[in-house]
């Protein structure tokens, strides 16, 4: 079955970089990136989820350069539209700072802030009534992952975490699958463990809702991604790219994962 071919790459910095180191990133990465071949770069979507306060000044770097094929997102957001919830952003706030995109549903939001699939959905829900893209994490755990469950915990994710989407939303969503027990560790999943959870999410996606929504469908592979292993994930068929946290913090190192996305035919 046909893939998409182009790749999204996606860095997550997490509570890394205020609008200053913002900035110099880019500032370093952006004239690397721009000197790349133009067909070459056009095979890529590269999207920054930045902390929030970061947002403005990442956009106007990008602006600044004229830069195609990058957007910002966010890595996380509030379910409600507005109210009394202190320190909380909503959906349609980032999506008027110039936001493209919201992580939702990322291990460290389960785990450290004991988020629900329940608080996944409205997330997620919240997100596609905004126009603003999903970014929707789904993996197990360590010990789920020795009990067999690893395909079973996928399946749960995606039912509960996309309850009430239509094959429309879905059209927003991309699916990234991250193992638990992976994410910054060092040990990224083996190539038939990543094969076996994609498919999994692809089947389920095929059961729900159809062959089309399926096949337009981008799946990514995130779990300690770096440039020694981007290549060997990639020439998975049904990946159409990848979630980088830690190896997307540093310029230089990020731009050459990008630019061996964007160079390299086999992938």
């Amino acid at each position: 079955m046909e893939r998409i071919k182009k790749k999204i790459i996606i860095a997550n910095w997490k509570m890394n970089k205020g609008p200053q180191d913002a900035k110099l990133f880019f500032d370093e990465f952006l004239p690397c990136f721009k000197n790349i071949d133009e067909e070459k770069k056009n095979s890529v979507d590269l999207v920054f989820c930045v902390p929030y306060i970061s947002i403005t000044s990442a956009l106007e770097s990008i602006k600044k350069r004229n830069t195609k094929n990058i957007v910002v997102g966010a890595q996380d957001c509030y379910f409600e539209d507005f109210g009394a919830f202190t320190g909380e952003i909503s959906a349609g706030m980032l999506k008027s700072a110039g936001a493209s995109y919201s992580i939702v549903g990322h291990s460290e939001r389960r785990l450290l802030f004991n988020e629900t699939e329940e608080i996944v959905n409205k997330k997620v829900i919240s997100c596609l009534r905004n126009n603003l893209k999903v970014i929707l994490c789904v993996g197990e755990n360590l010990e789920q992952k020795k009990s067999g469950l690893t395909e079973e915990i996928i399946k749960s994710q995606l039912e509960k975490g996309l309850n009430s989407v239509t094959a429309l939303g879905l059209k927003n969503i991309t699916v990234a699958y991250e193992p638990v027990w992976s994410i910054g560790s060092k040990q990224s999943a083996l190539i038939e463990e990543v094969e076996r959870a994609v498919q999994c999410i692809r089947n389920h996606v095929l059961k729900v809702y159809g062959q089309k929504a399926e096949e337009d469908l981008n799946v990514l592979y995130g779990g300690s991604l770096n440039l020694r292993n981007i290549f060997n994930i990639l020439k998975i068929r049904e990946i159409n790219g990848g979630l980088f946290g830690r190896a997307s913090l540093n310029s230089k190192d990020f731009f050459d994962i990008v630019n061996l996305v964007c160079k390299d035919s086999a992938i």
